[in-house]
């Protein structure tokens, strides 16, 4: 063990003889002790450097980084106990070097805490990414509570930011106004900027942060946590820009993909809010009368039977439940509610939810859900907290749900958008942050095995339940003024923005969101939403909610069809970067055009922006896209001489939209019809919006080949029945075949069989 207390010692000698200065741990990255100076490198594309005073240590004292010829510094990290952020003074410091690491020992003294306290920081590089990682210990016993640990301001030249990613959704351009952000379910663990010195950090924690705060006029980069007594900060300095950084920082991540994930690619989520039988019939008939398959069908009010009716349709039948609130009193009230079910937020304080409830210790999610909790979840809530129960209110808890409804998907409200916090139980003891996390982990597990391998999903994709749950859905979708909580808005401003998929670029290949957009459930096509969705790599969510009406059925069947194929195209593939195309001007990039690539090498090209963009010969309107993926995929949305059109080339389906008549090469139509071939010579052509005549081309379309002849073919109605379609309302010329739409308002498609 190497010790300076302001002398070296014999062992120090020792190592420098051997070592030369430093110890190799591998070709690339090493650390040294130079006289007063502690100094880990790694050498490989970049030198990166990273470099602290052994005397002064590492809080409230100089990190110096170095990323080949460019350089800045950081006041190390800052601590506060029991409320109190200064006063501290350094009773001594130690560094030792260990086997991969450098280990600094912090003695700190304050005048209203007990003293010594002891904190410890284990700094380390690997030679496989660009990441300095800093573990920091603070456990000083029950009598010292950690209320804030955060980054030091940084200094030197160029330090103000050229660009910035921070939230799960936002880039910005400067200026950009100070902030202080409170994290909230909109927040991430890290955020990434790059200064004006042509360096990017990212920063992230293992902990859940308390918050962001930045001010460039003071060089604040600040990413505070509380609580965990061990808590890992991971930087990633390079010259090569964002993309570079965030994909070093996604190496880092060793979280495990949920083992039900690979169930989720292609589901497309219809919400809905009473049982099949009593208002879903007609509208279930439509939707899958129009081709709609392979769908999560999210019920609200899960219904046993229910799962029997959308299976043939290879759909999941997710329930909809939850186990973070318990009702102490009223119409919905818990059957022998305690105290001592009750999470505290402090000590004699609880912690309340929706309706007042008190949110349930969690710790007890499991045997609440197998059985204890009986309580008025479901059923139909009324004017002034009134509650009216229903018979679905019987179903208390999973134990129920799976001997009655036997789901196949599982939507967990709230849980996932709640902060992961530290609390309390009614006789006072803390339980830390990480506790929440490790509670809630295990019960998603357990929840996805009792029900027997399903997919478990929850409210609002937040970043520290990836590999926890398979999926989050129903996020709000702020502008940067509203980027708080309706209870705590909060605001952030830039000269310039747009959404970005930072979430995703990070966690797609464990956690796989769906939609996009205000509102987060669409009852229509929406140009603008699904081409956020588009460029977030997500399917979009098909409402039929309770007050929604229903008629609009084929703008949900064309969300469908623009969401399904281009999904399941990508699987569990990683979203490895998004780049920013060229600006109009030809002066750099612009943020509003983004080029996603995946590992799969699907690339996905989507036009954010206000004015046309010229992409592979095609025109990109304003929400327009080009996705070109493996097995010759190809979909977009594109402004071909007057008109915009979409088109999606898949091995499920095809699909074309025209608004006026336009001749696609296999067909020409006005309106909007998906193809699909269920064997060789068969075609079902589904009606997703009513255009004009149809034209199809034989050899063009799946499955045909040229030169085959019109064989029988029918008129496909709702409710599975079907009528002929015969000469003169069809036929063939050469290798075309021209019909017009039917009078029926029933119809839902054609079958056409070719010999």
């Amino acid at each position: 063990m190497l010790v300076y207390d302001g002398l070296l010692r014999t062992a120090v000698f020792t190592f420098l003889i051997c070592g030369f200065t430093g110890v190799a741990f591998s070709e690339q990255t090493t650390a040294s002790f130079d006289g007063d100076t502690s100094r880990l490198v790694r050498q490989g594309d970049e030198r990166i450097e990273i470099s602290f005073s052994r005397s002064m240590g590492l809080f409230n004292a100089p990190v110096n980084v170095r990323v080949d010829d460019r350089s800045f510094s950081f006041d190390g990290f800052y601590v506060e106990f029991n409320g109190e952020r200064g006063g501290y003074l350094t009773k001594s410091v130690s560094a030792a070097m260990e086997k991969d690491s450098v280990r600094v020992t912090h003695l700190l003294e304050h005048p209203r805490l007990p003293s010594p306290i002891r904190v410890v920081v284990r700094v380390w590089m690997k030679e496989n990414d660009k990441a300095a990682r800093f573990t920091i210990a603070t456990d000083n016993g029950e009598r010292v509570h950690l209320d804030r640990l955060g980054i030091g301001d940084h200094h030197g030249a160029g330090i103000a930011p050229k660009r910035m990613f921070v939230t799960k959704l936002f880039v910005f351009e400067p200026p950009i106004e100070p902030f202080k952000l409170k994290y909230n379910y909109n927040c991430l663990r890290y955020w990434c900027f790059t200064m004006q010195n042509g360096v990017t950090e990212m920063v992230g924690t293992d902990s859940t942060p308390r918050g962001f705060d930045f001010d460039d006029k003071t060089g604040t980069y600040d990413v505070h946590t509380y609580c965990d007594t061990n808590i890992t900060y991971t930087f990633v300095f390079t010259g090569k820009g964002p993309q570079e950084a965030m994909s070093h920082y996604r190496s880092t991540i060793h979280t495990p993909a949920p083992p039900t994930l690979s169930q989720l690619p292609g589901r497309v989520t219809i919400m809905t809010g009473y049982p099949i039988r009593e208002r879903y019939e007609d509208f279930l008939d439509e939707l899958t009368g129009r081709g709609v398959r392979h769908f999560i069908w999210l019920a609200y009010a899960p219904w046993p039977g229910d799962r029997k009716l959308v299976e043939p349709y290879g759909a999941l039948y997710s329930i909809y439940d939850m186990y973070t609130d318990l009702f102490p009193e009223g119409p919905r009230k818990a059957e022998g509610w305690t105290r001592e079910w009750v999470r505290y937020e402090s000590p004699g304080v609880m912690k309340r939810g929706y309706w007042n409830s008190t949110r349930c210790l969690p710790n007890l999610y499991i045997p609440m859900a197998n059985g204890l909790r009986r309580q008025g979840t479901l059923g139909r809530e009324l004017a002034n907290r009134n509650f009216l129960r229903t018979p679905i209110t019987e179903l208390y808890n999973l134990k129920i749900f799976k001997q009655k409804v036997q789901p196949t998907a599982l939507y967990l409200d709230v849980h996932a958008s709640l902060l992961p916090e530290h609390y309390y139980d009614y006789r006072g003891k803390h339980y830390p942050l990480s506790e929440h996390l490790a509670q809630e982990r295990k019960f998603f597990e357990w929840a996805r095995r009792f029900l027997g391998n399903v997919p478990v999903y929850s409210e609002v994709d937040c970043e520290p339940f990836a590999g926890l749950m398979d999926a989050g859905i129903f996020s709000p979708w702020p502008v940067p003024e509203t980027i708080g909580r309706s209870v705590e808005p909060q605001s952030l401003k830039a000269a310039g923005w747009e959404y970005y998929p930072f979430l995703d670029v990070i966690h797609r290949e464990r956690l796989l969101n769906s939609g996009a957009g205000v509102p987060f459930a669409l009852s229509d096509y929406n140009a603008t939403n699904m081409g956020l969705a588009i460029s977030f790599g997500r399917p979009q969510v098909i409402s039929g909610y309770p007050g929604t009406p229903q008629a609009d059925v084929g703008g949900r069947v064309q969300l469908y069809y623009l969401s399904s194929a281009f999904h399941r195209m990508l699987d569990l593939s990683r979203m490895e970067r998004v780049d920013f195309g060229p600006a109009v001007s030809g002066d750099g990039d612009d943020i509003h055009r983004q080029i996603a690539t995946y590992s799969n090498g699907a690339r996905i090209w989507s036009n954010r922006g206000g004015t046309d963009w010229g992409v592979g010969g095609l025109t990109l309107p304003p929400n327009g896209y080009l996705i070109s993926g493996p097995e010759n995929f190809r979909q977009y949305r594109a402004r071909v001489q007057d008109q915009t059109v979409e088109v999606v080339r898949s091995g499920q389906y095809d699909y074309f939209f025209a608004g006026k008549p336009f001749d696609f090469g296999p067909v020409k139509i006005s309106g909007a019809v998906a193809v699909r071939s269920p064997s060789p010579g068969t075609l079902i052509i589904y009606e997703v919006l009513r255009g004009g005549g149809i034209e199809l081309r034989v050899g063009q379309l799946p499955r045909t080949v040229v030169g085959q002849k019109l064989g029988k073919s029918w008129i496909l109605l709702t409710r599975n029945r079907k009528v002929p379609l015969r000469f003169p309302d069809i036929r063939q010329d050469g290798d075309t075949i021209r019909f017009d739409p039917p009078e029926m308002a029933a119809t839902v498609g054609y079958e056409i069989h070719l010999r």
